[in-house]
């Protein structure tokens, strides 16, 4: 009896120490750990529901957390428009939050700016011969011409030159929010012999 009132009591004394653990992980952002300590006191006694409801809790804000830094990390894919509607529904969702804390409030800061530079188109200047016809993917075909202005949003993009008589070009490019600083060239150069 008494070594079983010991281990209740070690055993209290640990989950007591982990949820602990688990709401300064939580204080501090750090939601990956607080979930993975959650999963610890269930590991030991599922029937603990702060712990349940804590690892709920730390599960969502850690996918939220995935989600903000995978279009932080990559602004560029901003530019399809799935992309751009996920990433704005991911902000709603971190604005929805009551309380959050600072680096939240820093995500959804800069995930705010990302999205809007995202969707503001930049001129890019294109450069062909007269001679070949120039498509660019997404936008349509552009005709033949010299130089041409056109307004994209930041992203990558394919631009394909064809020629009678001559071998196809494709030439891909890409750029963020303060656009290019070489005009891209699209001309058919290689005769067909």
């Amino acid at each position: 009896s008494g070594l079983t009132q010991a281990s209740n009591a070690a055993t209290k004394q640990t989950l007591q120490s982990l949820l602990g653990e688990a709401k300064t992980q939580e204080s501090r952002e750090q939601w990956h750990q607080a979930r993975d300590t959650y999963a610890r006191v269930m590991a030991i006694d599922n029937s603990v529901m702060e712990a349940r409801l804590g690892q709920i809790r730390s599960t969502a804000r850690a996918q939220l957390d995935d989600r903000i830094r995978s279009i932080l990390d990559q602004p560029l894919r901003l530019s399809s428009d799935n992309v751009l509607q996920e990433a704005q529904q991911i902000l709603a969702d971190a604005r929805a939050i009551k309380s959050p804390g600072t680096r939240l409030q820093e995500q959804i800061s800069r995930l705010d700016q990302t999205v809007k530079t995202a969707a503001t188109p930049v001129q890019v200047e294109l450069v062909s011969d007269e001679n070949t016809l120039v498509t660019l993917y997404r936008q349509g075909e552009l005709g033949k011409f010299q130089r041409k202005q056109i307004s994209l949003v930041p992203g990558k993009y394919v631009a394909v030159g064809t020629r009678r008589g001559y071998r196809d070009v494709r030439v891909e490019f890409q750029f963020g929010p303060e656009g290019l600083s070489q005009p891209v060239v699209v001309i058919c150069r290689d005769p067909i012999s």
